[in-house]
């Protein structure tokens, strides 16, 4: 999948477009090695859903389209072949999205982007009524590879003895099959202290520890949903979990799976609608409740840490980091002695994803971060309320430094970003996310003073879009280091037709050009720039230069310009290594004043049937209150 594949199909998701991937990539990511250099995309052809395709694609390409685009029966198409990417309203040989969407199969890019894709089925049944000789080669692959299917030589089609078409029923898999006890016959143990409510924690003993799931039900459905605090994508059902431990091959999968129902007859059985209770009749935990009781979080009590890194009981005890920071307890058996661990919970839009875990000696991160980010407390900020100032630094206890040495002002409302180290590829979206939802006034830089910290403002501005800021969203940019010497821009500009992207793109080359190069050192290679693709309303470029700090410092400086976000972005780097330090050293710290308040944006008006995704960044754990 190529790079803009990959960010269009993270744009639908930030918009929450109901969609599936179908044709030649679908087919891939069930194991197929047949080339598919298109993306072909089948959308839900409602009002609603044309809206947000409207939304997505202005901010993919920055075109204007009508809704109308896409709920006729024309395709629409974005580049040129063999890349173009083809959104579909529908698809020969199946009926509504509407009847097929709630059988799609999700998966993730090498790179972690989420996506979902036809069922096996229905791609067979859309491939067999396309009837091309390329889509009977991919009917083969999936029969034979996926649900299961032998082929004689006369190529008459014989079911297996074991693995018959018609049984090939997900739904009867997420509904008969008992979750804890299939993972317990998988080998994992229950964890009694850990489990609870109507949770189960279950673990691998031979695992580390990292192979950890909590399992719970979806109330009403009778299907048990499982996550792995460790692996924010390792989630789902009982096929989910059973493909990800298994081969890969989705015929093993289902082989797996159907076997297991042919010895469950013994056993208690749960049946079709059955509701899955507990003796108490206990609600079902929420995801984090589970979370935080398989991370074993405590209320923060025990604050020796954080005081010996300088912090004052007063900023500790602050609102701004209630519920933000916890305890957990470590027995360490060799020593035969209890530590209190200092936690800060990473999350993303579906709640806790993975823990910081501090103390002396001790700095790990418990889990998979993915796209998470470290987040105080929202609460301060009323709900429908603006944030003044969000400040992104990357470890909770820089953030809590900075906030010690600038307290907000009287008023004034502050929220702390903490990306947990160099930025994941997830974690920008993430920060996009919080921007959309608080439109911070000011966001200030607060990374550390070295090369890897002017890099992470480098990439949250470059990802960065700004509501009532149309250049923040036209330009997008990346970097990277090919090698530890060498650091690579790279700059996407949307633009309405070639003649205005050839005059952007010529501004944009010309000045970076001219800040680089201006009075760099005699020994030193000037940045190289090439432009990498031209298209009707997307042209790249990459800007190649020797991986210095005044480079990087540069390129941070003109490409928040060139975004138009220099009234808005504050760079703010420590005097020392990073504000931890800062603070200990007794340096003062001057903030940029606020700027004016921008007009705020309309919230989009949702019909009342609108499905929406509810953000678990300002819910704290339960029962955690100080």
């Amino acid at each position: 999948m190529t790079r803009d594949q990959e960010e269009f199909i993270g744009v639908l998701n930030r918009h929450q477009v109901e969609y599936a991937i179908i044709g030649g990539k679908a087919v891939q990511s069930y194991g197929s090695t047949r080339k598919a250099d298109d993306l072909d995309v089948w959308i839900n052809p409602t009002a609603e859903n044309a809206n947000k395709m409207v939304a997505s694609v202005k901010d993919f390409i920055g075109a204007k389209l009508h809704p109308s685009d896409f709920t006729d029966d024309n395709v629409v198409y974005f580049g040129r072949n063999p890349y173009r990417i083809d959104i579909h309203k529908d698809v020969t040989g199946l009926g509504r999205f509407s009847d097929h969407y709630p059988d799609r199969v999700p998966v993730r890019t090498n790179e972690g982007t989420e996506y979902s894709v036809l069922s096996p089925k229905d791609l067979v049944t859309s491939k067999k009524a396309a009837g091309r000789p390329k889509d009977l080669q991919d009917v083969k692959y999936l029969e034979e590879h996926v649900l299961g299917i032998t082929r004689q030589e006369n190529q008459k089609i014989k079911e297996t003895q074991q693995r018959p078409l018609r049984k090939v029923d997900f739904e009867q898999f997420k509904q008969q099959i008992d979750l804890v006890e299939y993972a317990k016959d998988q080998g994992y143990i229950k964890d009694l202290q850990r489990s609870g409510g109507n949770s189960v924690s279950l673990y691998k003993a031979d695992s580390g520890g990292k192979d950890r799931i909590v399992v719970y039900p979806r109330q009403g459905t009778g299907a048990d949903i499982y996550f792995n605090p460790n692996d924010g994508a390792d989630k789902g059902t009982v096929v989910q979990f059973q493909h990800r431990r298994g081969t890969g091959e989705w015929k093993d999968t289902i082989e797996k799976l159907q076997q297991y129902l042919g010895q469950v007859d013994t056993r208690v059985e749960r049946t079709v609608g059955q509701t899955v209770t507990t003796a108490t009749n206990q609600p079902a935990p929420t995801r984090e409740q589970a979370v935080v009781r398989s991370f074993d979080l405590k209320p923060l009590s025990d604050t020796n840490y954080l005081k010996s890194r300088g912090l004052s009981d007063e900023t500790v005890r602050a609102p701004e980091f209630e519920n933000a920071v916890f305890n957990r307890n470590y027995f360490d058996r060799n020593r035969g002695k209890q530590f209190v661990n200092t936690v800060f919970p990473i999350k993303n839009e579906q709640g806790t994803v993975a823990i910081i875990v501090r103390n002396e000696n001790v700095k790990i991160v418990d889990g998979s971060r993915g796209d998470g980010v470290w987040i105080s407390n929202p609460k301060v900020i009323e709900p429908g309320g603006r944030v003044d100032r969000m400040v992104i630094a990357e470890s909770p206890i820089d953030a809590m430094s900075f906030h010690q040495m600038k307290p907000p002002a009287e008023g004034e409302k502050r929220l702390y970003l903490g990306t947990a180290g160099n930025l994941s590829s997830g974690a920008p979206d993430t920060v996009q996310k919080l921007i959309d939802k608080y439109q911070p006034r000011q966001i200030v830089m607060a990374n550390d003073n070295d090369n890897a910290g002017i890099r992470n403002n480098i990439n949250l501005v470059g990802r960065m879009r700004y509501p009532g800021i149309q250049e923040s969203n036209n330009i997008q940019a990346h970097l990277n280091l090919p090698s530890p010497s060498q650091a690579r821009l790279t700059v996407s500009v949307s633009h309405s037709d070639q003649a205005i992207g050839k005059q952007m793109v010529q501004e944009l080359t010309e000045r970076f050009s001219m800040v680089l190069n201006k009075n760099s050192p005699k020994d030193e290679p000037d940045a190289r720039i090439s432009v990498k693709s031209w298209q009707d309303n997307r042209t790249e470029f990459e800007v190649s230069m020797p991986n210095t700090r005044q480079n990087l410092i540069r390129t941070q400086n003109e490409l928040t310009a060139a975004k138009g976000l220099q009234e808005v972005v504050s760079l703010k780097l420590p005097h020392n290594k990073d504000f931890t330090e800062d603070l200990q050293k007794g340096e003062k710290l001057h903030l940029t004043p606020l700027p004016a308040p921008m007009k705020q944006q309309a919230a989009p008006v949702l019909s009342p049937e609108a499905p929406k995704m509810v953000p678990k960044f300002d819910l704290p754990p339960a029962g955690m209150k100080r």
